[in-house]
C-alpha cells in the first residue's frame, strides 16, 4: 500500500516543482593565472602575487547596503598543480586590527572569507575564512545559502601578517580537499571582509538584504585547471582511554577507534567510523518540557554532522519540511540517561553533474536500561538512510529519501518525495511522505512557500499528518494526526538610511487540529521585528484566538519579545521572554507559564572569554498563583592558549524554588588541532543528582583521545 501511494505522489511532486528560471551571474570575471613558483603561505605577499589577477571588495551589505566599503580591500588569486591560492590586502586606516584568538570556526574579529561554487549549480558553495590572528573557519552552504554546515572541516592552509597599514592574509586550498563539476575551467565565487568596529560586511559581488547571499549571482573564476589524484585514502587512527562510572558501575578501557575516508575520484567520498567515541562533545543543556511532544536537540557528533546536507529535504531545514531522518535516533539516549552504543557507521556521498546521492548505514549495540516500569533492553539495530536528488536547473530541485531501522522487536521505515523551487526572493517547497511501523502504515504531506521583496513579505504553509504516521524510531515528527494551515503577510522595509537595517511587521493566521479533536483551533499573531545598523536587534509578538485541548476551548494570549546586542563587541547579550496560557502536561491543568532565556558573553582579552546562559520556567496554578519556578544556570570560560589549542570549562546547575538544586554537571574539554584534521582531546564530564538531600554521582567520564590524519 505504501509503494502504491508513493508512485501516485511522484507525478504530483514533479508537477509541483517543474517550473524553472535561470539566474544570471553578476558579470565579474577573474582569471586564475598559474603561479610560476610555489607561493609561500606565510602571510607576507611576495612578488609572485604581482602576476595574479585581482578583485576589489567594494560593496557593503551591512550597515549600509550598496555603499562603498570603509576600509580598502584587494584580493588576488593564483593556482598551481597542488592548490588554488587567495591573498588579501586589508587596510585599516590606522586602526589596530581586532586580533581575537578564538576556537576554530568562531569567525570573530577582523576576518576575510572565500566562497567557491565549484559545481556552478548556483545552490551550493564551500567557504574558507581566516581572521587576522589566523584562526580558521570553513563550511558548506547549501539550498542557495539558506543552510550553513559549519561543522565541515576541509584541509586548507593559511597565515597572516599584521603591519602598519593593516593586515594581509594568504590561503592555500588543496585541490584534493574539495569537489568540483565536470566543467572544471569555471567556478562561481564571491569574497567577503568583516570589519568588526563598524559591524560592517562587504563583498566583491554585491549582496542584497532581501535576497541574502545569492550563490546564483556569484562572479566567475576562469581558466581553472584543478589537478585531482585518481584516488586518495585518508586514515584517521584514534585511540582513547575512557574511565567511566555510571549508576554505580565502573568501566575502564583503552580502545582503538578510527575513521577511514576513501575518495575514488573527485566527486565521491566514502567514510567509515569504527568504535567512535564522542566524549569531546558538549552535553545537551537541561530543559524543562511542559508540552506533550518530545524535545528536539541538534546533532553534534562529527560523523553525522559531516555530509548532513545530503540527507536533508531539497529546501533545507529552513524550509520547515518534515524531518524523516533524525540522526540522533542512532545511538539514542535512553530514558535513564544512558546511551545506546554505536559500533560502526558508513557514509557515502556523491555529487556529479545535476545528481546528488547520499547513503548512510549504522550498526548499534544492545543496552539495558531502567525505568519506572522496570528493567528493559534496547536490542541491536541496523539503520539505513538513502537519498537521491536531481537539480533540474538553478531554481528547481527534486529529491527522494528513504530511512529505516531494523531490530528484533519491530521495523520502522519511511519514504518521501520532495521538491523545491527557489529564487533569491521566493521559495516554495513540498513534500509527500509515507511511513510504516511494523504492519501499520500512513502518509503525510507538507507545503511551504515564502516571498520577500523590498516592500512586502508573504508566507504560507499546509501540513497534513496521518493519524498513524509514525517515524519515532528514525525521524522527528511527533505531531501525529496533526493538521495545520497558516498564512502570513505584512510590510518589510530595507531603508537606505536611518537607524534600521530592516524592519518587518506581519500578521499570521493559523488554523490547526490535533489528533483526537473534531474542531479546528484558530489564532492570529501580530509580530514586529528588526535589526539596527549598530548590530542590535529586537522583536515582539502577540497571539490571540481559540485553541482546543481535550475538547476544552481557551485563549492562549501569548506574548513574547527578544533583544540582542551586537555580537562583535566585547560584551554580548541576548534576552528573550515568552508567556502563554495553555495546558501544562507536567502539572495536568490549564494555567499560565513563562519562559525567560538569557545569554551573556564577555571577552576579557583576545584569548579569553566568559559566558553564562540561563533559563527560567515559571509555572502558575489555575488561579494565577506561582506554583513553581525552575532555573538553569550554565556559566563557563573559553581560553585560546595558542592558535588551535583551546580549553573550555562549564558548569550547569538546574534548581527549583521548592526543591533547591536538582543536579549539577561539570564539563572540561581541551583540544589541540596540531595538523589539518588532526586533533588531541582531553574530556571530563561529571553528572551528579541530588537525592534524599545528598548528591549522588550518576555519571563520571574521563577520556583522552588522539586523532591523526594519514594521507595515502
Amino acid at each position: 500500500m505504501l509503494c502504491r501511494y508513493i508512485c501516485k505522489t511522484l507525478l504530483l511532486c514533479y508537477a509541483f516543482c517543474i517550473v524553472a528560471s535561470v539566474i544570471k551571474a553578476d558579470g565579474i570575471s577573474v582569471a586564475v593565472n598559474k603561479a610560476s613558483e610555489y607561493p609561500l603561505v606565510d602571510g607576507v605577499l611576495e612578488e609572485i602575487w604581482e602576476t595574479a589577477d585581482s578583485v576589489t571588495i567594494l560593496y557593503q551589505l551591512t550597515p549600509y547596503e550598496g555603499m562603498e566599503v570603509s576600509e580598502p580591500t584587494t584580493a588576488y588569486v593564483l593556482q598551481d598543480s597542488w592548490a588554488i591560492y587567495f591573498a588579501f590586502r586589508c587596510k585599516t586606516n590606522g586602526r589596530q586590527p581586532d586580533l581575537r584568538q578564538e576556537y576554530r570556526d568562531s569567525q570573530e574579529g577582523d576576518y576575510v572569507k572565500v566562497f567557491l561554487d565549484t559545481f556552478r549549480d548556483g545552490r551550493n558553495a564551500y567557504y574558507f575564512s581566516v581572521n587576522a590572528s589566523n584562526v580558521q573557519a570553513d563550511g558548506i552552504l547549501s539550498a542557495n545559502a539558506r543552510e550553513d554546515n559549519l561543522s565541515w572541516d576541509g584541509e586548507f592552509y593559511s597565515n597572516t601578517d599584521v603591519n602598519s597599514s593593516g593586515y594581509t592574509v594568504e590561503i592555500a586550498i588543496p585541490w584534493s580537499s574539495i569537489k568540483c563539476g565536470d566543467d572544471d575551467a569555471t567556478w562561481g565565487f564571491n569574497l567577503m571582509r568583516h570589519i568588526p568596529n563598524r559591524s560592517e560586511d562587504a563583498y566583491a559581488i554585491p549582496v542584497l538584504q532581501n535576497e541574502g547571499l545569492n550563490i546564483g549571482k556569484f562572479g566567475q573564476l576562469t581558466a581553472i585547471a584543478p589537478s585531482f589524484p585518481r584516488a586518495s585514502l585518508e586514515l584517521y587512527p584514534s585511540a582513547f582511554v575512557r574511565l567511566e562510572r555510571s549508576y554505580g558501575e565502573s568501566c575502564e578501557k583503552i580502545q582503538p577507534s578510527g575513521d577511514i575516508t576513501f575518495k575514488p575520484n573527485s566527486w565521491i567520498d566514502i567514510q567509515a567510523t569504527i568504535n567512535p567515541d564522542f566524549s569531546q562533545i558538549e552535553s545537551d543543556p537541561f530543559a524543562l518540557n511542559l508540552s506533550k511532544y518530545s524535545l528536539y536537540f541538534s546533532e553534534k557528533r562529527p560523523f553525522f554532522v559531516d555530509g548532513a546536507a545530503f540527507f536533508k529535504p531539497s529546501g533545507g531545514v529552513t524550509a520547515g519540511l518534515l524531518q524523516l531522518f533524525y540522526s540522533r535516533q542512532i545511538g539514542a539516549k535512553l530514558i535513564d540517561g544512558s546511551e545506546v552504543p554505536l559500533h560502526t557507521g558508513v557514509r557515502m556521498t556523491a555529487k556529479k553533474g545535476k545528481w546528488e546521492i547520499g547513503s548512510l548505514s549504522a550498526l548499534t549495540g544492545d543496552r539495558s536500561y531502567a525505568s519506572s516500569w522496570g528493567e528493559f533492553t534496547e536490542p541491536e539495530a541496523f539503520f539505513a538512510a538513502e537519498r537521491i536528488q536531481y537539480q533540474l536547473d538553478r531554481s528547481t530541485v527534486l529529491g527522494c529519501l528513504y530511512v529505516g531501522k531494523f531490530n528484533s522487536n519491530s521495523d520502522n521505515q519511511a519514504i518521501s518525495f520532495d521538491g523545491t523551487y527557489s529564487t533569491p526572493t521566493f521559495q516554495m517547497s513540498g513534500q509527500l511522505a509515507g511511513s510504516q511501523y511494523g504492519t501499520v502504515s500512513d502518509k503525510a504531506m507538507k507545503w511551504v512557500g515564502e516571498y520577500t521583496s523590498r516592500g512586502i513579505y508573504l508566507a504560507g504553509q499546509a501540513t497534513v499528518i496521518g493519524d498513524e504516521f509514525d517515524v519515532s524510531e528514525v525521524g522527528y515528527v511527533p505531531w501525529v494526526g496533526y493538521r495545520q494551515y497558516s498564512l502570513s503577510a505584512g510590510p518589510v522595509l530595507f531603508p537606505k538610511s536611518g537607524p534600521f537595517n530592516f524592519a518587518i511587521l506581519k500578521m499570521t493566521g493559523d488554523f490547526s487540529r490535533e489528533y483526537g479533536e473534531d474542531n479546528y483551533s484558530r489564532t492570529a499573531t501580530l509580530s514586529i521585528s528588526g535589526s539596527f545598523r549598530n548590530g542590535w536587534g529586537a522583536g515582539v509578538n502577540y497571539t490571540s484566538g481559540r485553541l482546543i485541548e481535550f475538547s476544552d476551548t481557551y485563549n492562549p494570549r501569548t506574548v513574547g519579545f527578544f533583544v540582542q546586542s551586537d555580537v562583535t563587541r566585547r560584551v554580548w547579550h541576548i534576552l528573550s521572554f515568552y508567556s502563554t496560557y495553555s495546558y501544562n502536561y507536567r502539572t495536568g491543568y490549564f494555567a499560565r507559564s513563562e519562559y525567560i532565556s538569557n545569554y551573556f558573553s564577555s571577552r576579557l582579552s583576545d584569548r579569553m572569554s566568559l559566558f553564562i546562559s540561563g533559563s527560567t520556567w515559571v509555572e502558575h496554578d489555575p488561579d494565577g498563583r506561582t506554583e513553581e519556578i525552575t532555573y538553569r544556570v550554565r556559566p563557563g570560560i573559553n581560553l585560546a592558549i595558542i592558535n588551535g589549542m583551546n580549553l573550555s570549562i562549564y558548569d550547569e546547575t538546574p534548581f527549583t524554588k521548592s526543591k533547591g538544586t536538582l543536579s549539577t554537571r561539570v564539563g572540561l574539554s581541551f583540544s589541540y588541532n596540531f595538523l589539518p584534521k588532526s586533533w588531541f582531546h582531553i574530556g571530563f564530564n561529571e553528572w551528579q543528582v541530588k537525592e534524599n538531600g545528598a548528591f549522588e554521582s550518576r555519571q563520571r567520564v574521563f577520556a583522552v583521545k588522539l586523532r591523526h590524519m594519514i594521507s595515502l
